[in-house]
């Protein structure tokens, strides 16, 4: 089985942005006549090669924007900021494979490495509530201002945002950027990102979403303005959306009286499986599903990286809770009828 070992490394960002050359600089003994490769993206093509001869490699051509590229080796894989410094890389074998050394780190190359351990950590953490995540957002919110005007840290800003890091945060990071880095490549991503969040924020009308129920008919989520709104992200083969249906259930059956709407929008793909389970489960209010999976457009809309994902909406279509369950979600609609 192949070993993709992937090193992150990066050179000082220092008052080079804007210059479009560089010079990667490697070393690979025994590597002679394989090609090494510059991509804007894992799955991008590439922009720039070169073969190994007598042990080295050298790639010069000039690229369109500065920030971070990757170096594909047969077998290895190397993320590098490109800002006009040379940098300079040795390709070596060890025994979990093959992987890629920098000579003499950077100080973006060791804030780098420490957000690659904030990363692994965060995604043990970040699902989980608590202390436990409080205390890790505090480390991360520490880490990310320290080291506010580093390219390494906008990166890492960048990789939190699916995590569903607090959006206030990562809109006051943006806010406190050098001009440069908001203007540089990934400063843009990160504002579009935001640009497009802001959409299904607290606060912001929902987008309109267009499915088709079990019988085939298709129903707006506009079409219940003048009730508040459960909609609800879930699967059938979603563990823990299931286990949070008897208290939608339970909060749907006390208020449907009083007017509230529950609409679920399934990510299955089998019509099968999601019309079982929602016999199953007893789910009697809207049901609707593209049968697309993670490619439904609703999916796309909202941004959705998990479920169960759950918005609850004003009577104007307005957001105004994301993610109330169990005791919370009880209380907080025992709120708004009584």
């Amino acid at each position: 089985m192949k070993n993709y070992i992937y090193i992150i490394f990066s050179i000082l960002f220092l008052a080079c942005e804007g210059k479009k050359e560089y010079t990667i600089l490697g070393v690979w003994e025994g590597g002679d006549g394989e090609s090494i490769y510059l991509r804007t993206d894992y799955s991008d093509g590439a922009i720039d090669s070169a073969v190994v001869e007598k042990g080295k490699f050298l790639l010069t051509k000039p690229i369109e924007d500065t920030g971070k590229y990757i170096l594909d080796i047969p077998y290895c894989f190397a993320e590098v900021m490109l800002c006009g410094q040379p940098v300079e890389v040795r390709v070596e074998s060890g025994a979990s494979g093959r992987f890629v050394s920098v000579k003499n780190p950077s100080q973006e190359q060791n804030i780098l490495e420490q957000s690659i351990v904030l990363q692994r950590e965060s995604i043990n953490v970040m699902g989980k509530t608590g202390e436990e995540q409080k205390r890790h957002i505090e480390k991360l919110d520490n880490f990310i201002l320290t080291h506010l005007d580093k390219m390494a840290a906008i990166y890492m800003i960048n990789w939190l945002i699916p995590m569903q890091y607090p959006l206030d945060k990562v809109e006051g990071y943006y806010d406190h950027m050098r001009p440069e880095l908001r203007t540089s490549r990934i400063g843009q991503a990160i504002k579009t990102t935001l640009d497009e969040i802001k959409s299904t924020s607290i606060g912001s009308v929902a987008p309109e979403i267009e499915l088709q129920t079990p019988e085939g008919e298709s129903v707006k989520l506009s079409s219940l303005r003048g009730h508040y709104v459960l909609l609800d992200f879930w699967a059938s083969w979603c563990g823990p959306c299931c286990a949070e249906m008897p208290t939608l259930k339970t909060v749907y059956d006390k208020y449907k009286e009083n007017g509230l709407k529950i609409y679920s929008v399934s990510l299955d793909n089998s019509r099968e499986a999601w019309v079982d389970k929602i016999n199953e489960l007893g789910l009697n209010w809207i049901n609707v599903s593209s049968l697309k999976g993670s490619t439904c457009p609703a999916v796309q809309a909202y941004r959705i990286v998990g479920i169960p994902r759950i918005y609850l909406l004003d009577p104007d279509g307005r957001i105004i809770a994301i993610d109330v369950r169990g005791e919370e979600l009880k209380a907080k609609v025992a709120s708004l009828f009584n």
